[in-house]
């Protein structure tokens, strides 16, 4: 009801909704609320910085493999 409400008190034309992936997960339980609505999603994507994609892969493996010794 929020999320309609404050969409409808937008006194504009062109309006959407923009939400993340994260957050469009939640609203699908209430999809037959807002299936009017213009609702767009971000997808969510990781990014290393200083090229340490690999370092942290290792970092996981490793302590996955050593998890419970």
């Amino acid at each position: 009801n929020e999320i309609r409400n404050r969409f409808d008190s937008i006194d504009v034309q062109d309006k959407l909704i923009v939400t993340t992936e994260k957050d469009a997960v939640r609203l699908v339980k209430y999809r037959q609320e807002l299936r009017d609505l213009p609702f767009y999603v971000l997808p969510i994507s990781v990014r290393f910085l200083f090229d340490t994609e690999n370092e942290f892969r290792l970092l996981i493996s490793n302590f996955i493999k050593n998890f419970g010794k």
